[in-house]
Formats: structure tokens, C-alpha cells, sequence
């Protein structure tokens, strides 16, 4: 069962429980790949050979961790656009996610937000930091990790690192950033019941 601030309950069965359920669970293996990187990061610091480790440091950690939040990143945008989904049916609204200019994580905010009327958008604490990361997301799906003037605002404002690769300044996650927008995903999705 789940119950929103509202008072609204979900019990098995409801679309709404379905999805929140799904995503519980995907939010749970997560938690168990992150233990798992804690591990070994913690078994490099005893690797003997210090190249080794640095190697791992510097080059092995930030792809897995890039690789990673690309992963945790198109869950919570498969999830946010299937709640849309589920709202509109549940609602008996006439406009649809597809209906609106915008999409993945940040069209399917402004639905739920203009549409569904959950604030999740420009008033919410996280919106800005959404947008930030969507930005991340994008420039390492569709840029390689290739920062430019724009990305870089992105990073100073989330805290990130890069490297310099091939004469190029590339995004270089850690999995303590993973962990932070795990964070962040989840206060949204505490603050999506109706």
C-alpha cells in the first residue's frame, strides 16, 4: 500500500502502485550495485601497484560511474514518463505527455507539473539540479562527455570533475555522484503522489 500527503491510498493492483512499485525495486538493485562499487574502490586502495591504482582512479571508476548514471538516469526517465502515463489514464485527462513540447525527464516534469498539477517544476528545490544533469546526460550520450562553455556550467554548478582526454575535457563521474542524483530521484518520486 502506498499513501501520498494528500491521503490518497494505492493498493496492489492500482496503475499508480504498479509503477511506484517497479521503480522501488530498480531503486533497490541500484542500491546494491553501489555497495558493490563501495567494494571494490575500497579493495583498489589495496592494490600494491600504485600505477594500478591510480589507473583505476583516474581512468576505470569515472567510465563505470559515467556508464552508471546513464543507466540510473534513463530508469528514472523510463519511470517519470510512465507516470505521466499512469496519470493521465487514472485522471481522465485530455492532454497526453506526447501532446506537450518537451521530452524525457524534463518534458515529463512539466507534464506532471502544468498538466497533472504536481509542482515539480520551476518551484520545486530539485528542478534546477534536474536540469543540470540533464544536461550531463546529454552531453555524454550525445557529445561523448565532451565538455563545451555551456556543459561547463553544469559542472560547477553540480559539483562534477573532468579530465583531460585526446586534448578534450571530458566528463568524469565518480560514484559518489551516482549517489547524488540517486538522492535526488528519489525526493521526486516521494514528491509525485497525488
Amino acid at each position: 500500500m502506498l499513501k501520498s500527503k494528500s491521503g490518497n491510498v494505492y493498493k496492489e493492483g492500482d496503475l499508480v502502485y504498479e509503477i511506484f512499485l517497479n521503480y522501488y525495486y530498480r531503486d533497490y538493485l541500484n542500491s546494491f550495485v553501489m555497495s558493490y562499487i563501495k567494494e571494490l574502490e575500497s579493495r583498489n586502495k589495496l592494490i600494491e601497484d600504485i600505477n594500478k591504482q591510480a589507473e583505476n582512479k583516474s581512468l576505470i571508476f569515472p567510465r563505470v560511474a559515467n556508464s552508471l548514471f546513464l543507466s540510473i538516469y534513463g530508469e528514472f526517465e523510463y519511470f517519470l514518463i510512465s507516470v505521466c502515463n499512469v496519470y493521465k489514464k487514472a485522471l481522465n485527462l485530455r492532454i497526453a505527455f506526447n501532446d506537450l513540447k518537451g521530452e524525457g525527464v524534463i518534458g515529463a516534469l512539466d507534464y506532471l507539473d502544468r498538466v497533472v498539477g504536481i509542482d515539480t517544476a520551476k518551484n520545486n528545490k530539485y528542478y534546477e539540479k534536474i536540469t543540470h544533469w540533464n544536461k550531463i546526460r546529454n552531453y555524454l550520450v550525445h557529445n561523448a562527455g565532451i565538455i563545451d562553455e555551456k556543459c561547463q556550467i553544469s559542472i560547477s554548478k553540480l559539483n562534477l570533475k573532468y579530465i583531460s582526454s585526446f586534448d578534450n575535457n571530458v566528463i568524469a563521474l565518480d560514484f559518489n555522484n551516482c549517489k547524488e542524483f540517486i538522492d535526488i530521484t528519489q525526493n521526486i518520486q516521494n514528491d509525485l503522489l497525488l
